[in-house]
């Protein structure tokens, strides 16, 4: 592995090197490149390395669920897919040594650039960085990038020139800011440096921060405010309290005068000297009123568009969110799901930033509502963060409603990423308790639902099943909850080979959603009732189901589903003797569960895959799906995944002769079918006795 430390004071062009180098070098990469900025120096906090492998493992194709929780585990699974992989690394903005050890790739193939205001003196002593250091401009460059930027005057006027390299600190940032300004004369006249770099950057912000309209300036100074680290014209807007296009104005005249950067269409954000810059303006005492006023405007912003938002992508819990506060600004477009998850997407950063020092009501606000979104996106680790900070204000506060309802949302996170299932039966009894006590019959109602989830992502289905039979005998939350519980008590029941009462749970439910008109949750349960058709040898209408599942899937975003349905119309496939369309069904299925990054979700869609490229005669490919989905389910807690993947193993080493290795994965598939009740004990214990006795030992 080649790391490259390239070390320079601040505006010095360390970050437009390494990137105009990384271009260059394209070709010499041809496994790709990864790119971030650790924000090591600024107003806000450095990047969190364990957060930067979360980001550069989705690019190198992990779904949010199956990322370790662990920093170390993370590290690991990152040098493992770039082992042998020439991929370049470039780590943007280091704070030190410690932050970047971490994304350091570690394969002799792969090469890392580090840029730092710091010498990093411990990456050259420890891992053999190669240190280049950026010093300021020499004269003669300086001279030659002003001559480019000013064309014919800078050669009129050497002296003028020099005044201003000087002034400027020979700092190609400094500079070009500075050419923006070459027609004031008073620029070569203000300031006495004393020798002080960052004064005489200062100085020459200051100059092109005088030249603005104060409409502008104050956008400007917004971006000291602002807590994430880039914006639009929207959120700029609601800070200032304008419309976007006044605000897009006022980007384009501070893109033009080089106080920020377009990082994307439409998207701003200044250089991290240029923030602080903005930072200390908005400090100003005379800007008090303006600051505050900024900040909650924003947050009634951002409380409106993630309801709005929300509404688009998930209109059937409407009801179920907080009523958010009346805005008299203008929204971004929502209305469609795919630009609501977008703007999700590309906000996610800033809305959770809000959180961090934000008003409580905000975080509450959040945590109630973005859930949905985070959870779909596998954001998982966003998600415990918003919620377990909603619980910490909640629980400053007093507000115990607050507390439960976070208890509910950080548990329900915990279910979907694969984390600790144990502590999030535990949060929702914590839950459950505060809900009886604060006579909020819905929400424990609600919570039992949750609770029913929870076990049965353990595999235990019977207490699941318990858990939901409590939710209906509630009966406070109308006919959605009723829904909720008989869907879910189907699919556990499905899963105890209970076939006959899971399609009677799952026909009623199907029935409230068309009543309803509920036409998401039409889908899921249509393709729950596909699979269960199957197992009952309804064949014709099962794939009827599945077919009409897909399509209510893909009408209405709900890629969960759209995952299931596949899967089902592969296994459909393999009834038919037809292995090519079973494989192509499984195949987008998997791709589509890791898109989305529930961890049940993705065991499930491996193990099926698995079993369909068994029968279309690849064993090792089978193998190695297997394993996979028994590391995704003892990584998430699935016993039952678990359980199917050992039995899948099993026959897979059965087919091959290796009874040995069949006899050891069967004996595991029986251990864990034996203690949760799975209809396919007798089976495995009849495949185990097949295998004959174990082998004598000397």
């Amino acid at each position: 592995m080649l790391v490259t430390a390239v070390a320079g004071t601040a505006g010095v062009g360390k970050t437009a090197l390494a990137v105009r180098w990384a271009h260059r070098v394209r070709d010499r990469f041809p496994d790709g490149q990864l790119y971030v900025d650790l924000h090591g120096y600024g107003p806000d906090r450095p990047v969190a390395p364990e957060d930067a492998l979360a980001g550069f493992l989705r690019a190198l194709g992990v779904d949010g669920g199956s990322i370790p929780p662990e920093p170390a585990e993370r590290a690991a699974r990152y040098r493992t897919l770039l082992d042998g992989r020439r991929v370049l690394v470039v780590l943007d903005n280091a704070h030190s040594a410690e932050q970047v050890r971490p994304l350091l790739p570690g394969s002799p193939t792969a090469c890392a650039v580090i840029t730092s205001r710091d010498a990093l003196a411990g990456l050259v002593a420890r891992e053999g960085a190669h240190r280049l250091t950026l010093d300021r401009l020499p004269p003669a460059d300086a001279r030659s990038l002003l001559r480019q930027l000013l064309g014919a005057r800078a050669t009129a006027a050497p002296a003028a020139v020099d005044a201003l390299i000087e002034r400027c600190a020979r700092l190609p940032l400094a500079l070009r800011i500075t050419a923006e300004l070459a027609d004031r004369h008073e620029a070569l006249e203000l300031l006495d440096l004393d020798g002080d770099p960052y004064t005489a950057v200062r100085a020459v912000f200051s100059w092109s921060y005088q030249r603005l309209d104060p409409d502008v300036a104050r956008v400007f100074r917004l971006f000291g405010v602002l807590p994430g680290h880039d914006a639009d014209a929207h959120t700029l807007a609601a800070m200032a309290g304008t419309g976007p296009r006044s605000a897009r104005h006022a980007l384009e005249t501070l893109l033009r005068a080089h106080l920020v950067d377009r990082i994307a269409p439409g998207r701003y954000q200044p250089h991290d000297l240029l923030r602080a810059y903005a930072a200390e303006l908005a400090a100003d005492p005379g800007h008090t009123a303006e600051r505050a006023t900024a900040l909650t405007r924003l947050s009634r912003y951002y409380r409106a568009a993630s309801a709005a938002a929300l509404d688009a992508v998930a209109p059937y819990e409407k009801a179920r969110r907080p009523a958010a506060p009346a805005w008299d600004g203008e929204l971004p477009a929502l209305a469609s799901p795919e630009a609501a998850r977008r703007w999700l997407d590309t906000e996610r950063a800033g809305l959770l930033e809000a959180t961090r020092h934000g008003p409580p009501e905000l975080t509450r606000f959040l945590s109630d509502t973005l859930w949905r979104h985070l959870e779909t996106g596998g954001y998982h680790d966003d998600s415990v963060t918003l919620h377990e900070r909603a619980l910490v204000l909640a629980r400053e506060s007093g507000d115990r409603l607050a507390e439960a309802n976070a208890l509910r949302q950080l548990s329900t996170a915990l279910n979907r990423s694969g984390g600790d299932l144990h502590r999030a039966i535990a949060l929702l009894r914590q839950a459950l308790v505060r809900y009886e006590e604060l006579g909020e019959p819905e929400l424990r109602d609600a919570s039992l639902v949750n609770l029913g989830n929870a076990y049965a992502s353990l595999g235990d289905h019977f207490e699941a099943l318990r858990q939901y039979r409590l939710a209906q005998e509630g009966g406070a939350g109308g006919w959605v909850l009723h829904r909720a519980a008989l869907c879910n008590s189907g699919i556990s029941l499905q899963l105890l080979g209970r076939y006959e009462e899971a399609a009677q749970a799952m026909r009623t439910a199907l029935a409230l959603c068309q009543e309803h008109g509920d036409r998401t949750n039409e889908g899921n349960i249509l393709s729950g009732l596909a699979e269960v058709s199957l197992q009952l040898g309804e064949e014709d209408r099962a794939y009827e189901e599945a077919r009409r599942a897909l399509g209510l899937a893909r009408e209405t975003g709900y890629r969960l589903v759209e995952s299931h349905a596949l899967r089902v119309l592969g296994q459909l496939h393999e009834r038919r003797a037809e292995p090519e369309r079973a494989l192509h069904h499984h195949i987008r299925a998997e791709a589509i569960a890791r898109e989305v990054g529930d961890p049940g979700l993705i065991a499930s869609a491996l193990n099926s895959l698995a079993g369909a490229r068994a029968v279309a005669g690849h064993p090792r490919q089978a193998l190695r799906e297997y394993a996979e989905s028994i590391a995704v389910a003892v990584g998430s807690d699935h016993r039952d995944l678990l359980a199917r993947a050992h039995a899948g193993i099993a026959e897979v080493h059965a087919g091959l002769g290796d009874r040995d290795s069949a006899r050891a994965h069967w004996r595991q598939a029986l251990t864990h079918c034996e203690a949760l009740g799975l209809p396919e004990t007798d089976r495995v214990r009849e495949r185990l006795a097949q295998c004959g006795p174990e082998p004598a030992t000397a």
